[in-house]
């Protein structure tokens, strides 16, 4: 069976969705708001995280020798090379994007619950 791409854009923000509910329901269940506040802290800050990483071709602990490193491979690629490598981070732009939108939910709902109730 294949898979057509216009489904993956259907099922990938519901299935993101249905997590976060699920997060939420269960950070409830132990801390309340402020568990629902945590809890988006967490998948924030992941994302967040992530997105920052993600240009990372060298890998390990950023230092100034690791952007040089960087830099110098991106430097010797060819251009069929960039171009997938660009493709590969767009690829990545929208999940993170949904990650990031539903962090800032559950920040919202779960610190404003807990300061106004």
């Amino acid at each position: 069976m294949m898979v057509r791409q216009h489904d993956c854009d259907f099922w990938i923000p519901a299935l993101a969705a249905v997590t976060s509910v699920v997060v939420a329901v269960l950070a409830s269940c132990f801390g309340g708001f402020l568990g629902i506040g945590l809890a988006g802290l967490v998948i924030a800050f992941a994302a967040v995280r992530y997105d920052l990483e993600k240009q990372d071709v060298g890998g390990g602990f950023p230092s100034v020798s690791l952007y040089g490193r960087q830099l110098t491979v991106r430097e010797q690629m060819t251009g069929d090379e960039r171009i997938a490598h660009q493709a590969g981070m767009q690829a990545l732009r929208r999940p993170l994007v949904i990650a990031r939108t539903i962090g800032i939910g559950l920040i919202a709902l779960g610190f404003g619950g807990y300061f106004l109730l």
